[in-house]
């Protein structure tokens, strides 16, 4: 077992969290939360959430520094909190997962137990103290829940034994291709890891985060694809960490088949892309320039049924009735 450091029980927000709230004027009410939202450990109700599910999306950094998101599935009970401040996961990566680089004992890692179906979330941080033949290990430094806004939600069945090993072809480039395109064109839902490495006195802090929308709220242009930010808890942790590693992991589902498609790349952040676009209900646009992609068809062995779309993605508007602009200018 991997002989971590001290947990840091300082405040939580780093400096590029605060960097983005002072820009938009919600440093000041938002400091104080940090220590009361974002704790470290996990809350008892937050453990019987992650020991319920059959699916949760991990967020690792590769040894090139790029971080990938990636989504594990197991029968109820394949994630198990023995106590506040571990948790495990009892399956493994499937072959060809991008995400298995930063999969080793030390390494800092991200997991979202999310139900799509009850729109609940619990989001958390730390680092893995063992990895065995049983599965993983990883000790707790950040926890907390977010709100259920911007979910589709969905209900889920096994499609297959998620134990068994998954066979199918790796597709992996360096660009986009067109049947990649249509699949982001074409999605509600991506997940996004991105990581800082000065949280605290200097350590990494891996975040994995979800991004909903209308069908085709991701524009892809080339190799660019244009995310608007609509309004949420004001935490700020994913564009926070962009401002100190401008790289970007996402992960897309083709919820009807199983498919997984993987991207990493580097970020610009469009502070003013709301108003410039025209976009409904986007605050902000952000950028992602791909240089990897990983597909793999049919790899998650579960099934999702579409329910009810959530009430703020509907409010939101569309890049098709959205006058656009391509230059992607940042303005920190």
């Amino acid at each position: 077992m991997t002989k971590l450091p001290p947990l840091d029980v300082s405040s939580p927000w780093h400096d590029g969290e605060r960097a983005v709230r002072r820009r938009v004027g919600v440093e000041q009410q938002m400091e104080p939360l940090g220590t009361r939202a974002i704790i470290n450990s996990l809350l008892r109700p937050h453990r019987a959430h992650y020991e319920q599910l059959t699916y949760a999306v991990f967020g690792t950094v590769d040894d090139d520094g790029d971080p990938w998101a990636t989504v594990m599935a197991g029968r109820a009970g394949f994630l198990n909190a023995p106590d506040a401040t571990h948790l495990h996961v009892g399956e493994h990566l499937q072959r060809g997962d991008p995400a298995g680089a930063g999969w080793k004992a030390g390494a800092h890692v991200a997991v979202l137990g999310i139900d799509l179906l009850k729109r609940r979330r619990i989001r958390a941080n730390g680092q893995f103290e063992e990895i065995t033949p049983a599965g993983a290990t990883l000790r707790v430094q950040q926890s907390f829940g977010n709100c259920p806004q911007y979910i589709q939600s969905r209900g889920v069945a096994f499609s297959r034994d998620p134990a068994a090993s998954w066979e199918g072809p790796v597709t992996v480039a360096a660009e986009l291709n067109d049947a990649m395109r249509s699949f982001i064109e074409s999605a509600d839902t991506f997940f996004v890891a991105s990581y800082t490495d000065q949280q605290g006195d200097g350590a990494r802090a891996v975040d994995v985060s979800h991004r909903g929308g209308k069908p085709g709220f991701v524009r892809v242009v080339g190799g660019r694809l244009s995310i608007p930010d609509f309004s949420g808890n004001r935490y700020f942790n994913t564009l926070g960490n962009f401002i100190h590693v401008a790289r970007a992991g996402l992960v897309f589902l083709d919820f009807t088949s199983g498919d997984l498609l993987q991207l990493t790349g580097d970020v610009t952040i469009d502070f003013d892309g709301g108003a410039e676009h025209g976009f409904s209900g986007a605050e902000r646009v952000w950028h992602v320039d791909v240089r990897r992609c990983v597909f793999r068809p049919g790899v998650l062995p579960l099934r999702f049924t579409s329910g009810e779309p959530a009430p703020t993605s509907l409010a939101t508007g569309s890049w098709a009735t959205t006058p656009s602009r391509q230059d992607g200018t940042v303005v920190y």
